[in-house]
């Protein structure tokens, strides 16, 4: 059974008791079956994801589409296969073996060996639930209010209605992309890019011509938006660039962009009211990307046709 796949969810909504996190999961776990086994539909190093798993994930996401839920599925492994990899003592498995008795003991759900056979928890699952914690206080670091406080400051522009106008270039190529295909995307991009600085084309043409945003019709522009309208590597960069610039290849959810800023707005200069929610939003998304970035590096995702 499965925890670490919570830590989308945790960083999200902020921390979780592991008890509300081994309880939700283990609720979510899919019954036996006598079934013949599905077939492989993805890898992610050496694990695989099935057809059966993929459409349990739709239901659960009450969703049709295939692609959403197998790219939720991707990222979920990812965080995975980047927790596997978190140092994990014997002292971190007593601590909390520890934590857990007194939390179980409070809320009297009885004792921990209880609780786990229960919830059809394996012993040996135990490392990879005492990683995930340790990974997820991480997270939370990441976005306390100390950190919180140093980016706001760091970055007034993002939180006092500044606004950017821009164009960009999007090759489309979601989270559950395999491993080849996005390296393709990439280097398409790549030539792309090194074509408008050669001055080959000019960015709007290339816009039309290559891009898989509905905005290429207009030659990517965009038109002007606040730090928070924008999915955060976008707005990142976006803001960080002077009127002119053109950016080297970006990375989203929605695939590889090339970003150009045509027009700069000055906000307020005084930091709006949800500058602290935002702010949070955006350094637990910096987290999460940093663990996907890094799991892919040693698991390669193959989507089987």
């Amino acid at each position: 059974m499965k925890i670490t796949n919570l830590l989308i969810a945790a960083t999200v909504f902020g921390a979780m008791t592991l008890t509300t996190v081994i309880a939700q999961k283990a609720a979510k776990a899919p019954a036996p079956t006598t079934r013949p086994a599905s077939k492989v539909v993805a890898t992610i190093g050496k694990v695989s994801i099935t057809s059966d798993r993929l459409k349990t994930a739709m239901q659960r996401m009450r969703t049709n589409s295939k692609a959403q839920a197998l790219d939720q599925l991707i990222t979920q492994e990812l965080i995975e296969a980047y927790v596997r990899a978190v140092p994990c003592t014997d002292k971190d498995i007593d601590a909390w073996k520890t934590k857990m008795t007194a939390e179980l003991k409070a809320s009297k759900q009885g004792t921990l060996e209880e609780f786990m056979a229960k919830r059809k928890i394996p012993k040996e699952e135990i490392p990879q639930i005492v990683r995930f914690e340790k990974l997820n206080k991480l997270a939370m670091d990441a976005a306390s209010a100390d950190a919180i406080s140093a980016f706001t400051k760091a970055n007034p522009t993002y939180f006092d209605g500044t606004e950017v106008q821009a164009s960009h270039i999007l090759m489309s190529c979601g989270p559950g992309a395999g491993t080849t295909q996005r390296a393709e995307i990439r280097k398409q991009l790549e030539q792309i890019a090194s074509d408008i600085k050669a001055d080959k084309v000019k960015f709007a043409d290339a816009a039309k011509k290559h891009s898989k945003c509905p905005s290429g019709a207009k030659g990517g522009d965009l038109g002007s938006f606040a730090f928070h309208r924008m999915v955060t590597p976008f707005s990142q960069t976006a803001f960080g660039m002077k009127v002119g610039d053109v950016s080297g290849i970006v990375e989203t959810q929605f695939g590889f962009h090339i970003i150009k800023v045509t027009k700069q707005t000055a906000g307020s200069g005084k930091v709006g009211p949800n500058a602290q929610q935002i702010a949070k939003q955006t350094l637990l998304g910096n987290f999460r990307d940093k663990i996907v970035a890094e799991a892919r590096k040693s698991n390669p995702v193959t989507i089987v046709q």
